[in-house]
Parts: structure tokens; sequence; C-alpha cells
């Protein structure tokens, strides 16, 4: 299984670099002799576009965010002036090397994410490694249903479910709708959904919507019951409770801790 919800399941990443640069069209990079010996690659192209190749023909074209192994037979070519972020990386479970088997175009919208990153390269000793680590985890997060279909190929029966569940977890959408885009039973789809995620669909959901209920409190300082309204929940009560059953504190108990915490800082 290859899920990205934060590094617990032993994940880390080494030798992560960013670069960031113009090109003209016309304009060739060899990755892997700009990005160094064994290094996976995410190009983002900020602004133009780009035709990933492979031995030298043209394989994919490039206007988002690409992600490939490292081979020396990929290039890039660009077809229009752009601007574009390197990202080269080595990616770990444990002790065990995780490499991309083919490439990849990322569909998700990482533009916030990238720039995230490319305003860390500045950040020097283990604040910047840290920031640099952070972003990273966040890019991959948001390619999670795409990373998780590449690497376990069984995830992709449930991969049209969980896309949709994830641009819609505010509504209360029957989990049977998520399974027919699969053209799977919804018993048969909560049973893929739980093998892959470890929670059943619901469960997921209310992660997603606890996510958002607490960037409303946290960044735009909503009341309890304003946050948990506009995540979806039936009520505050039941937010409550599931805050705690979550979390082991209630949701003003976190608030408490959030803001002795800033006073200590």
């Amino acid at each position: 299984m290859f899920v990205f919800l934060d590094s617990a399941d032993g994940l880390r990443v080494e030798d992560l670099c960013v670069y960031s640069s113009t090109a003209e069209p016309g304009h060739i990079i060899d990755l892997q002799n700009h990005t160094g010996d064994s290094a996976d690659i995410i190009c983002c192209i900020k602004s133009g576009a780009a035709t990933l190749r492979f031995d030298g023909a043209p394989l994919l074209p490039v206007e988002h965010a690409v992600l490939f192994p490292h081979k020396p037979e990929y290039s890039l070519i660009f077809t229009k002036k752009s601007a574009f972020i390197l990202l080269s990386f080595r990616l770990f479970r444990m002790e065990e090397r995780i490499v991309p088997p083919r490439e990849l175009s990322l569909t998700a919208p990482l533009r916030k994410e990238f720039e995230r990153l490319e305003e860390t390269a500045a950040c020097a000793g283990a604040s910047g490694s840290l920031q640099r680590k952070a972003a990273f985890f966040a890019i991959l997060a948001k390619c999670t249903a795409q990373l998780s279909a590449l690497f376990s190929p069984g995830f992709g029966r449930i991969a049209p479910g969980v896309d949709a569940l994830e641009a819609q977890y505010l509504a209360n959408t029957p989990i049977s709708e998520y399974a027919a885009l699969c053209g799977l039973r919804e018993n048969r789809f909560r049973l893929l959904f739980t093998e892959h995620y470890g929670m059943s669909p619901v469960e997921y959901r209310n992660t997603l919507r606890m996510r958002y209920a607490h960037a409303l409190m946290n960044q735009f300082h909503c009341s309890v019951a304003e946050a948990a309204h506009a995540a979806g929940f039936a009520s505050t009560s039941y937010f409550c409770r599931l805050h705690r059953k979550m979390f082991g504190v209630s949701p003003a108990g976190m608030e408490e801790s959030d803001g002795k915490m800033d006073e200590m800082e």
C-alpha cells in the first residue's frame, strides 16, 4: 500500500533538492545530469509547456507537473517560454527505497505547494530542511489517489470513488454513489477502501472534515459551532463527541492547548 497522509508509517525523504529557473522554446534539460545520480524527479511547469522525452522520443506533454523515476533516458524539451521547478528526491519506507515504476502526469492542483517548496530553497539549516520536507509531503498528499494507483495497482479499482469523495467531502453523498463510479457494489467498495486506508469511507470523510474544521478555527477564528456547521457535521454535539474520540480532547480543550503553546513561544 502506498498512501500519503503523513510520514508516521516510516516514510522518509533523502537528498531533497529544489531548483527553479526559466527556459526558452527548444531548450533541452538532461534531467539525470542536472539533478544527480539515483534521484527521482518531479517537474512542475509554472508557466509555459514542455515535453517529457524518453531516449530522445516524445513521451508525455507536460503542462502542469510530471513524476518520473531515475533513468538516464529521460529528458525535457520546452515547447514554450517557460518557468519551472525541478524537485529531486529519494523516498524510503523504513529502509526500503520506493521508486516509481514509470512516469506519471500529476493532475492535482499543486501550484501553491510548489511555490511554498520554492520559498524554502533559500532557508538554511535544520529549519529549512524541515520546511522543505513538510512542503514535499504536502505535494505527495495532494496526489494520494494517483500515487496509490501507481504503486499499488489494486487501488485503481476504487480510485475514481476516492477522487470524488476527496473533491466533495463536505457533501453527504451516499457511499453507494462512489462505489457506482468504480463499477462496484457498495459493500465491495467499502471493503477495498478499508483495506487501502485502514478506515471506512465515512471515517475518512470525517477525517477530511475535521481537518477543514481545524483550519476554520485556527486560521479564521471561527467558533466551534460555526466550524462544525461549515464542515458538514450534523450537529455541534456530534462534532465535539467525534473530536474527542479522534483526538482525546474536545475542540475547546485543543484551543486552550494551542493557546498555551503560543504563550510559551
